[in-house]
């Protein structure tokens, strides 16, 4: 009985994984309202995916509007934004997209 009680855990967690879906605890909206309180920078966010690829490596990635564009050096706000996840949340890998509301057409389904 131990033998299946262990193995229906280990099962439950790989499908979590094979699904890649998102992390228990984690709470997506939160983070969003988490980076634009912490990066005054952000008018919004969007397309974000939050996922495990194994329990120890969560992934992330997003688009991110910003309010104004001028004067803001993107590589920067990338790499703090990187580092903040990262610290924050345990975030191993991210991939951020910076765009203005000019060059912005999202698609709505």
């Amino acid at each position: 009985m131990l033998i299946i009680y262990w193995a229906w855990g280990i099962l439950k967690e790989s499908t979590r994984i094979l699904l890649e879906t998102a992390p228990r605890g984690i709470d997506i909206e939160i983070i969003n309202q988490d980076l634009k309180k912490q990066f005054p920078e952000i008018k919004s966010l969007h397309n974000v995916h939050l996922w495990t690829i194994i329990p120890e490596m969560i992934v992330f990635s997003a688009h991110i509007i910003l309010k104004n564009t001028k004067n803001i050096e993107k590589e920067k706000l990338v790499e703090k934004i990187n580092n903040y996840l990262a610290k924050k949340y345990n975030i191993v890998e991210s991939t951020i997209q910076i765009t203005s509301n000019d060059d912005i057409n999202i698609c709505k389904v």
